[in-house]
């Protein structure tokens, strides 16, 4: 229309000059004049039009590299995990049958364990990109302590990442509150990812997490910023540019991005910004910023007695400075004048350590000479010797606790409440609501504390629970998950489950006592409140000291692990979840409640098969768990049990590119979940697409229902009967 326009200006201009400068020496000029005036305009316009197709046409191959990739990843999902699930069973075939030196069955085992880690972290990633794309995800609003969120993440990175050569630094401005009203779950999950791919990136560097509050509170309105900070290998554009985008990397056959696109996308759903910078071979830096608000509580900070607070000096030596100067931080949020020295220094110039009243050290500078002297002090004056070690690390020097040289044991990196705890315990303070922890346990002398390592009994399936048929469980549990994983283990066996949310709802249903629960599975890491505050108000009523309280969390942490048993925790169980453990803790604390069981030669066949489903394809690509292969098919159900309705509206609008990534998506889950048929034709139908024979699609609409109806009358029927 633009063009005709133009055009038409001059043509007017062409006819009206003429007329007009008909008796004029100027008419053949201005006519001239005003025809190349409408020409340039028309060339103006063109290239105006020309650089807008192709802003768009980069856009839109923009859009379709990253779909792309997001959808070849999918594709790929199914070979990685069968790829580790062969690992997995051959190792462990291996270990079976003896086919190597004793001296090698720990390191194969070991490497048994990652796999199967891996194994377990993708079909998790699985079920959350399911979740994502099927729009389950909830936004909760709920009361938390920022320091059960780096718990919870500091426990799950200690389990990923044993005798690793990084330094973990935890650096928490003083002005950051204990309290907020947000999502703590996610933020978990999104730090978590965040930091693993850190960890991942600076294998025998520093991994720098710095908490702060990015901008002045409006209203209690805040946006928490984390900052995560790698020395390690750094990206290039290329790498900078596809981090958050998931793909499948056909060189080492290895999954990428996963998490972090999850992280990316909860992150938006929070309302918040992630952002990246990075250099070749300088490190990296991950910006993540949430809005939260500022919960109204007096126990927004962590107080000490005013006698106690800025009249004790600290030094601080750990092997890395920066871990230091994030420790003296958070002893200066208690007003402590706390100086900080490098393990160099320290061992060259040996400070004057009279001037001091607490000292941390690395547990490395610890030896004949230091023990000595640190006597010679504490023959004079009091001294509190407190010995750090990385949490990853496994060896400790047990001479320093049996000789009395050191008060205390830290794993870094620290918390505030990590802190607080070691200054109360340090000093014996009777604080209000804090000192809880110490008169709890009066109240458990009926009950046995089982302190070590929960034994893994083998060949342990879920028909062994039905021992315990009929007993009462409450699963104190904030992840739905997990909740979801906790019920469809013990109900199956005829065991009454009950959920708890948090710690809150936990004491409402225990101390009312409408149900007379015979075990608690307590998670610790929770909003409103936590699993230490909720086992402490239980242990204080005595009705209630001979109930079994058995902590299931993801925390492994020592000085964690012992505040459990402070608690009044009777005995702790490390996530991932193993039937074996479980079995086990049930029959050292319900072993009396057992029950005649049936013979299990008795049950129903176990289904392999069902219409456009192979179940047992399906289980061995989910870890081998037919809990975790039920929730994928429950996910699945819900994020494209509806698709043939938007596959038909895609043929019909001939929308090709949206409809050849529904396909890509569709061939990577159902391979995984074992459809075989509903993947035959999904990749039949791309190929069309690819193959330009688009005009056959219309021909596949009715196919297309018809296997989907069938697929999701054969999960309906599975999932209903487990």
């Amino acid at each position: 229309m633009k063009l005709l326009f133009v055009a038409f200006i001059c043509f007017i201009g062409f006819l009206y000059g003429g007329n007009f400068f008909v008796d004029n020496n100027l008419v053949w000029p201005a006519t001239f004049l005003l025809g190349a005036l409408g020409v340039f305009i028309l060339y103006l316009s063109s290239q105006q039009m020309s650089k807008a197709k192709k802003i768009h046409q980069d856009i839109v191959k923009k859009q379709e590299e990253i779909e792309d990739k997001q959808s070849f990843l999918m594709l790929n999902v199914s070979e990685e995990i069968l790829k580790y699930t062969k690992e997995t069973v051959d190792r462990l075939n291996i270990i079976s049958k003896n086919k190597t030196n004793l001296g090698d069955i720990d390191e194969i085992f070991n490497d048994t364990i990652k796999l199967e880690k891996s194994l377990l972290d993708i079909t998790n990633d699985l079920i959350e990109f399911l979740r994502l794309k099927s729009k389950k995800v909830d936004i909760l609003n709920e009361s938390f302590d920022i320091n059960n969120v780096l718990n919870d993440v500091i426990g799950s990175i200690t389990n990923n990442f044993k005798n690793s050569n990084t330094k973990l630094i935890l650096d928490i401005e003083n002005d950051v509150p204990r309290k907020f009203i947000g999502d703590s779950l996610k933020i978990s999950q999104i730090l978590l990812n965040l930091i693993e791919r850190s960890m991942i990136m600076s294998p025998n560097d520093d991994v720098k997490l710095s908490i702060s509050i990015f901008k002045k509170p409006v209203k209690n309105q805040i946006d928490l910023e984390f900052k995560i900070n790698d020395s390690g290998y750094g990206l290039n554009e290329d790498e900078l540019k596809n981090y958050f985008v998931p793909n499948y990397n056909e060189r080492n056959g290895k999954l990428e991005n996963i998490g972090l696109f999850v992280a990316k996308q909860m992150t938006k759903i929070l309302g918040g910004d992630l952002d990246i910078q990075s250099k070749k071979g300088k490190g990296t830096l991950v910006a993540l910023s949430i809005p939260l608000e500022m919960a109204e509580s007096s126990e927004s900070n962590y107080n000490l007695p005013s006698k106690y607070i800025g009249n004790k000096k600290v030094l601080v030596v750990d092997d890395s400075y920066d871990s230091s100067l994030a420790i003296k931080n958070l002893f200066n949020y208690f007003k402590y004048d706390a100086r900080v020295d490098t393990v160099k220094s320290f061992l060259n110039n040996k400070p004057d350590m009279y001037a001091y009243d607490i000292i941390l050290l690395n547990e490395e500078i610890f030896d004949e000479n230091i023990a000595k002297l640190i006597t010679s002090i504490r023959s004079s004056k009091e001294l509190k010797v407190i010995s750090l070690k990385s949490m990853f690390e496994d060896q400790t020097k047990d001479f320093l606790y049996q000789n009395n040289i050191i008060d205390r044991r830290l794993t870094t990196p620290l918390t505030q409440r990590m802190v607080f705890d070691l200054i109360v315990d340090l000093f014996d303070l009777n604080i209000k609501n804090e000192n809880k922890v110490l008169s709890a346990a009066k109240n458990i002398a009926k009950i046995p504390i089982f302190r070590g390592t929960i034994y893994n009994k083998e060949n342990i399936s879920i028909d062994n629970f039905l021992e315990f048929k009929d007993i009462n469980i409450l699963a104190v549990e904030d992840n739905i998950i997990n909740q979801k994983l906790l019920t469809a283990i013990l109900s199956s066996p005829g065991i009454n489950v009950d959920i708890a949310n948090n710690g809150l709802e936990c004491l409402d249903k225990v101390l009312t006592q409408k149900i007379q629960y015979d075990l608690i599975l307590m998670d610790i890491s929770m909003p409103i409140m936590d699993g230490y505050e909720a086992s402490i108000n239980i242990r204080n009523d005595e009705t209630l000291n001979t109930l079994p309280i058995v902590s299931l969390t993801a925390l492994v942490l020592d000085t964690e692990i012992e505040k459990m048993y402070q608690s009044g925790i009777n005995a702790f169980l490390a996530k991932p979840l193993k039937l074996g453990q479980l079995y086990t803790v049930f029959e050292m604390f319900l072993g009396h409640k057992k029950t005649n069981v049936v013979d299990t030669k008795t049950k129903k066949e176990k289904i392999t098969q069902l219409p456009g489903l192979d179940i047992e394809d399906g289980i061995k690509k989910t870890n081998n768990s037919e809990i975790l292969y039920n929730e994928v098919l429950k996910e699945f159900l819900d994020a494209y049990g509806n698709s043939a309705e938007t596959f038909e509206i895609l043929v019909d609008e001939q929308r090709y590119e949206q409809l050849k990534m529904l396909l890509l998506d569709l061939k990577g889950l159902t391979s995984s979940i074992g459809a075989n048929s509903m993947f035959k034709l999904s990749d039949e139908v791309f190929k069309l697409i690819i193959f330009n024979k688009r005009h056959l699609l219309p021909g596949y609409v009715k196919a297309y229902k018809e296997k989907l109806d069938e697929l999701s009358y054969s999960i309906n029927q599975y999932t209903m009967k487990k």
